[in-house]
């Protein structure tokens, strides 16, 4: 009854992100040599390295010395993406969970999408149309973080999907189709991702 209530009186506020930047910058917050914590690589390093004998091809494929490639809890991005695209929904954690599972979109009536590509203006907008005083402010685009100098642009995201294979890139993004057609994202297919590599790659080369 409390949430019913809830649902009906209260403001419904949903903050989305692009599938695919949505999982790079999981990948350097939470994996990566540049991530603010150790704690996901060290709880679900040991899931990866768990894996049936197909996954441990690349989870524990050794070096010349004979010792595990991820004994340093290092994870790239593709082992990441291989990693999600084998769970099952009810397994996911939270931060690479479907905002459309997490959320339930068609079963909540949202009065506001902001999108996290159009910050600051989007969620500025909400903000103001739900009666927040103006001096709450969403966070300034040039304040977020970066890794290794980079921010993640679209740039970078089409660089670190491009590093996967067309299967890997295939079976991790079907988790997020609904998130796509849901929230008007456009997916690129693996062909337009790395014809734009291949035609970036070209373009260094010629200068």
């Amino acid at each position: 009854a409390a949430v019913r209530r809830r649902l009906k009186s209260y403001y419904k506020v949903v903050m989305v992100r692009s599938p695919s930047r949505r999982l790079v910058s999981l990948y350097y917050d939470m994996f990566s040599t540049f991530a603010r914590t150790r704690e996901f690589s060290n709880k679900f390093g040991q899931s990866i390295k768990a894996l049936n004998e197909l996954w441990e091809k690349f989870t524990l494929n050794r070096n010349a010395t004979g010792t595990l490639r991820h004994a340093d809890g290092n994870f790239t991005y593709a082992d990441i993406a291989r990693f999600i695209a084998t769970q099952r929904l009810d397994d996911m954690n939270e931060h690479w969970t479907p905002i459309s599972d997490l959320c339930q979109p068609c079963a909540v009536k949202y009065d506001f999408v902001a999108k996290f590509e159009e910050a600051p203006a989007g969620p500025t907008a909400m903000m103001a149309a739900i009666g927040l005083p103006a001096s709450v402010k969403f966070p300034d685009r040039d304040s977020q973080v970066t890794y290794n100098h980079k921010a993640i642009d679209t740039a970078m995201v089409d660089e670190m999907n491009s590093q996967l294979t067309k299967a890997e890139y295939i079976a991790v993004h079907s988790h997020y189709v609904a998130d796509s057609r849901i929230f008007g994202y456009q997916q690129k297919t693996y062909d337009e991702l790395n014809s734009k590599a291949q035609n970036l790659t070209m373009a260094k080369f010629a200068t």
